[in-house]
């Protein structure tokens, strides 16, 4: 009584979440026929499936009346199957591997007429994918293991698969556009949903090895049940098993036996600083057999490194304003600008200029004006700049197994990276300003229920947190970013503060049924992303230095004999110290709907983006060698929305063409004035077929009939002159006289 008011409470909370999913990411199928030698069908077969070394089913099943079963919502990982069915022998299969995203069709299981007391065990299940036409490939963690992995990034293995290419830029999958993929882990979207053009080989996550045991690859003609993309790339966390498994590792790279560049060497640079530490562990097992099963790791990631920088600077005598050039007879030649304009340096610039580092920090001519025959007016200052990297990753999982009705499964993934930016670096320090400070968070909780051995019931849902930001420590008060002419590097580190927060959330529901040769799959899908966009660029006053058309610049009169380049670079250099300028901007956004466009205004906006669907499938079993797909999927996208209704679009005048010939206005948009930003999209019907068919059956040709005749003989395969085997042919037996078997074994 207790467990069916369990399961009357639960099926009323699944029925209550039905904005649900048909994303099947994190489990995956197994079917099969049971026959007897005679290639009848045996019905009411018991299939039960269990963990290594357990004695206790996780789900089982029992075969319809043409000997067929079906086991959905199975995570993945190697199991055990065994069917027993009165009057036959019972038959365990070894080594089952369920993956992730796919369905694994064995090949007919044969039963033997015997004694229930009686196993005929397989040490190798024979799988043929003879259920759907997807194309999809796994990846294991140890498949990863035995290659070498620098970063520890098992994304990083997804362009070594057949169909996906990074020839031109961003990885794509068989030509289609990068956003054009879905990427999840334990069936949660794992995107950057805020930029998806680089789907393929980034996520916010920023995953390592250890937290994933495998990667499903679908690059085409994925089912009805799969969403978000035309093509699939999903990440499963590792489980614990039956027996406790732990592991510890460490891992050094560093510089101690490394050799400087030879441009560092000749500028007199150190050598950059490298040491790289990986370190952590792993620990799984069970705390319940069978039951209550659970994984743990963490691991950090410590990378302390320099990179090389070159900055031009300026020599003594420009800084005071004495410019040197060459005339066109190659003579050298030193102008005081200032005073040959008539003009004093400008108090602001000259605290810009103060900035720089002093002249005696020259130390190459690969930037500049000057040479090592000639010192001019800027030469390269080049330095070490840190680059290091910092990540903790912390992943738990638990699997419990209730009974073989019911089976509850949780992760959470904590990934920490805080990168040093020097790429975002335009000024002298040793020590980058600029650096993202990224956390994220994932949790997903799925719940399998299979109230009878023919119908199956998967519910999943959670989050992922997973935000992109780009902080700085730069002080800007109320300084002059700008500077133009290009004759030094600004000192001033123009970055701003921004990034995004993209928040996602799925639930999802999977039903999975069988019925005579037909195995029907249906569901529901939601996913609801939020995304928090945020920028600084341009708050700070911007004034851009030159000689414009307000400002009287130097003449070929005031540098006799000099270039065109020279005298440009010379007015350049003028507009520095004398604190000329062409330009000066300075960024007004709206802080809300009443406020008028605000002077400084930080851009703050809230974009969200909901996605619901539905699916039907049917797996028709038209022969045992054929199967036939039909499905339909229907999706459903809300259109793009700034909850705060602070997006400007503007107003229609009748049409477009209208609105474009006439003077526009613009107005607030989003639901929260009732304007949403374009109407939306409501017939993404989405059709599939397909037929998976295998021509010759379980053996395709001769050499396989061998191999399986072998296996008859006993495990040394011994031949005996002038033995046969009453279970094989007539011809079997012929190819054995002839010592196949002994070549084979060979």
């Amino acid at each position: 009584m207790k467990n069916r008011i369990m399961s009357l409470v639960l099926v009323a909370l699944a029925l209550g979440l039905l904005t649900a999913s048909a994303f099947a990411q994190v489990t995956g199928r197994i079917n099969g026929q049971v026959t007897d030698q005679a290639g009848a069908a045996v019905p009411n077969a018991t299939i039960e499936l269990m963990l290594p070394g357990g004695t206790r089913a996780v789900i089982n099943a029992v075969t319809t009346s043409e000997g067929l079963f079906s086991l959905a919502g199975v995570p993945s990982g190697a199991y055990e199957l065994t069917i027993t069915a009165q009057g036959y022998k019972k038959r365990v299969i070894q080594e089952v591997v369920v993956r992730p995203n796919q369905e694994l069709a064995l090949t007919t299981i044969q039963l033997e007429v015997g004694q229930l007391s009686e196993t005929v065990q397989v040490t190798e299940s024979q799988a043929v994918q003879t259920s759907n036409a997807e194309v999809s490939l796994a990846i294991t963690n140890k498949q990863i293991r035995e290659l070498p992995v620098l970063g520890r990034s098992p994304q990083a293995f997804v362009t070594t698969q057949a169909g996906v290419g990074n020839g031109r830029g961003s990885a794509t999958i068989n030509g289609q556009r990068t956003s054009f993929t879905n990427v999840t882990l334990d069936g949660i979207n794992i995107q950057d949903n805020f930029i998806r053009t680089n789907a393929v080989d980034f996520s916010p996550n920023v995953l390592l090895l250890d937290q994933v045991a495998e990667v499903t690859l679908t690059t085409s003609n994925s089912s009805s049940l799969a969403g978000g993309g035309a093509s699939q790339i999903s990440f499963v966390t590792p489980s614990g098993t039956n027996q406790y498994h732990g592991s510890g590792y460490w891992q050094n790279r560093n510089s101690a036996v490394a050799a400087n560049t030879w441009f560092n060497n000749r500028d007199g640079i150190a050598k950059p600083f490298l040491n790289a530490n990986w370190i952590g562990g792993t620990i799984g097992g069970p705390v319940i057999k069978d039951k209550l099963l659970f994984y743990f790791n963490y691991e950090a990631y410590r990378l302390r490194q320099q990179s090389a920088a070159n900055r031009a600077i300026l020599t003594n005598e420009a800084r005071n304003g004495v410019f040197t050039y060459q005339d066109s007879t190659g003579a050298v030649k030193k102008v005081n600008i200032l005073q040959a304009a008539g003009l004093t340096a400008d108090p602001a610039t000259a605290a810009i200029i103060a900035k720089i580092p002093t002249p005696d920090k020259i130390n190459n001519f690969r930037t500049g004006d000057s040479s090592e025959t000639l010192l001019r007016n800027t030469a390269g200052y080049s330095f070490n700049i840190q680059n290091n990297r910092t990540q903790d990753h912390y992943t738990a999982k638990v699997d419990y197994n209730l009974s073989t009705k019911h089976a509850i499964q949780g992760s959470y993934v904590f990934n920490s990276d805080i990168i040093d930016r020097p790429d975002q670096s335009n000024d002298y320090d040793t020590k980058p300003k600029v650096i993202n400070d990224d956390t994220s968070k994932l949790f997903s909780v799925g719940w399998r229920w299979n109230p009878t051995s023919k119908f199956t019931n998967e519910l999943r849902g959670g989050f992922n947190i997973a935000p992109v930001i780009f902080a700085t420590s730069e002080q800007f008060g109320s300084s002059i970013i700008g500077i133009a002419g290009g004759l030094f590097g600004n000192p001033v580190n123009t970055f701003r503060l921004q990034g995004r927060n993209p928040r996602t959330y799925n639930l999802f529901d999977n039903a999975s049924y069988v019925k005579g040769k037909h195995t029907f799959q249906f569901g529901y899908y939601s996913q609801r992303v939020y995304v928090e966009n945020y920028n600084e660029n341009g708050i700070t006053p911007t004034i851009t230095l030159g000689i414009g058309t307000g400002n009287q610049g130097l003449t070929n009169a005031q540098l006799p004999g000099a270039s065109s380049t020279d005298l440009t670079a010379a007015n350049n250099l003028l507009a520095n110290l004398a604190g000329f300028y062409t330009s000066y901007s300075q960024t007004f956004n709206v802080k809300d709907r009443t406020s008028g466009f605000v002077k400084g205004a930080l851009t703050d906006r809230n974009l969200t983006f909901h996605n619901y669907a539905g699916y039907l499938t049917d797996s028709w079993k038209l022969k045992p060698r054929l199967t036939a797909t039909l499905g339909l999927r229907y999706d459903y996208f809300t259109t793009v929305n700034e909850s705060d209704g602070l997006a400007l679009l503007p107003v229609l005048n009748g049409s477009l063409l209208n609105t474009l010939r006439s003077n526009s206005t613009l107005d607030f948009a989003g639901s929260s004035v009732n304007r949403p930003f374009y109407n939306s999209d409501r017939n993404n019907f989405a059709p599939n077929i397909g037929l998976a068919w295998d021509l010759f059956g379980k053996f395709p040709n001769r050499a396989d009939q061998v191999r399986e005749i072998c296996r008859w003989v006993d495990a040394t395969l011994v031949y005996t002159p002038g033995a046969t085997d009453t279970r094989t042919s007539a011809w079997d037996a012929a190819q054995l006289k002839k010592g196949v078997c002994r070549d084979y074994a060979h």
